[in-house]
């Protein structure tokens, strides 16, 4: 559904992986922590604030990050953990407002309408959803309100971390012009880069421009650049009263090293192939359509995509379709990081009508039991043991028994 432009709110976890850790491990507390994959290969995908003071941050190579702040406490992202504690915060959050967006699984965006209200109403409400969130969960988080998603995430982004962040009509001008044109939403250092050729470092720059000259000198971003510069946001809105159905389920990893051998290759997409499946399995989810990411050593990134002739849940059949999807891409060059990724999701069936199905149905139903009794990938396909070098790219499973 699209919403008018109103008064929105931006809830954004802080460090939210990092965060989740220190509440469930009080050891952790006051310590710089790190969610993510340590070793020579490793990134980080969350840094506790003590660990941003030695200036880490998300996506930085551990060996970057073991020069930066040796003395880190590493820990392995545990994604059941913090989904568990997203849905937490919305059933918070739903009280509040029927037009609540799940943007990601730390970001949440709320329609409150368009009112004319006061600042100080704003603020208490700002600040009355900050501490339902922290007195229901134990986690901090900032908020930011503007008149639209845009607004509300770039007052967010200012009050970070643990902050009440407003852009209100009365002030929109003064404070929008002078944002540095890397604070609009999407504008990385790339294009900050060529924008400043051009004489454009502050919004305010961007107003010397018509949209049609900014189209015609960038493209379709100039469209979109103009109108962020007046603070115009087109996006549409997905509440969880819309769908509760999550847009896409996906894994990646980056490798221990880098890998040629289209074998391994395969190997490793079957076991991101067996944890997008059991994710799916659990929240009772198919989906229509697979893509996977292939990250080569230079860090260039392709992505390759399929939508499929009928939804899917079983892995053998998301790996089917994404070992084709690797076939066609044909990777040339060393590769550091795979993904796999199933979209266009929906409720799975629960009456499988054809007799291969209700087989393969059964099984994995059996080894979805197996697991639960005695742990996560207790039984497993005998092609992950089959190749020797499969530690070269990336050994899924710590703990094997077959």
């Amino acid at each position: 559904m699209k919403i008018e432009p109103n008064t929105v709110v931006h809830i954004d976890m802080d460090a939210y992986f990092a965060q989740v850790e220190q509440l469930s491990n009080p050891g952790l507390r006051g310590k710089p922590v790190i969610v993510g994959f340590h070793g020579r290969r490793g990134v980080v995908a969350s840094a506790s604030y003590e660990a941003r003071k030695y200036g880490v941050k998300a996506g930085m190579p551990a060996f970057m990050v073991d020069r930066l702040c040796p003395d880190a406490i590493w820990v392995y992202p545990d994604n059941a953990k913090y989904e568990d504690m997203t849905f937490r915060i919305v059933e918070i959050l739903r009280p509040f407002t029927p037009v609540l967006e799940v943007y990601s699984i730390d970001e949440m965006f709320m329609n409150f309408g368009y009112g004319e209200i006061t600042k100080s109403y704003w603020e208490s409400l700002g600040r009355k959803i900050k501490k339902s969130v922290r007195d229901g969960t134990g986690l901090r988080c900032t908020v930011g309100i503007g008149r639209n998603k845009l607004q509300a995430k770039v007052a967010t982004n200012r009050a970070k971390p643990d902050g009440l962040g407003m852009i209100l009509p009365d002030e929109f001008e003064e404070i929008w012009g002078n944002l540095d044109i890397d604070e609009l939403w999407g504008v990385g250092q790339r294009s900050k880069a060529v924008l400043e050729r051009f004489g454009i470092r502050k919004v305010k720059d961007v107003w010397h421009y018509s949209r049609e000259y900014l189209s015609h000198l960038f493209g379709a971003f100039g469209w979109v650049l103009w109108e962020m510069a007046y603070g115009i946001d087109r996006s549409k809105w997905v509440t969880v009263y819309d769908d509760d159905i999550p847009k896409s389920v996906g894994n990646s990893r980056t490798l221990n090293e880098n890998i040629t051998d289209f074998g391994i290759m395969k190997r490793v997409l079957l076991a991101l192939c067996m944890e997008v499946s059991s994710r799916m399995r659990e929240k009772k989810l198919e989906g229509r359509g697979v893509s996977i990411a292939v990250r080569y050593e230079d860090f260039k990134t392709i992505t390759h995509q399929r939508a499929l002739p009928y939804p899917v849940q079983d892995f053998w059949k998301i790996w089917h379709f994404a070992v084709e999807l690797l076939c066609e891409v044909n990777p040339e060059k060393p590769v550091r990081l795979l993904g796999v990724c199933v979209w266009d999701l929906c409720l799975a069936e629960s009456q499988k009508f054809w007799t291969e199905d209700q087989k393969r149905y059964k099984l994995i139903e059996a080894l979805d039991d197996i697991s639960h009794k005695f742990g996560k990938n207790t039984v497993i396909p005998a092609i992950l043991l089959s190749h020797k070098n499969l530690d070269k790219g990336y050994r899924p499973f710590p703990r094997i028994l077959v």
